[in-house]
């Protein structure tokens, strides 16, 4: 039997020498709770940035967005980016470029 895709599984491979980040919450509804990995998935470090914050250094870093750690996180993401007009990467669309 072939399991379901579940695009909240962390376990999924995030590709070699890509700076990306995966989104893991939102908290008081300005600041994204985000993992990040540095070019390989052994560099990985969990940063609280404001939003617009967290959009410059996507965009500064040129960040593959990778899928949320939950359906809730995702959601609020979401939310919080049409709040503050900002477009919500999506996952496997580059910020940057």
């Amino acid at each position: 039997m072939i399991d379901e895709y579940d695009p909240y599984d962390r376990t999924l491979d995030i590709p070699d020498g890509r700076n990306c980040a995966r989104v893991m919450g939102v908290k008081r509804n300005f600041f994204v709770e985000f993992e990040f990995v540095a070019g390989d998935p052994t560099l990985t470090v969990e940063l609280v940035l404001p939003i617009a914050a967290f959009s410059e250094f996507c965009t500064v870093n040129d960040v593959l967005m990778l899928d949320s750690t939950s359906e809730e996180a995702h959601k609020d993401y979401e939310v919080l980016c049409r709040e503050h007009g900002i477009v919500p990467g999506r996952p496997d669309e580059l910020l940057a470029r």
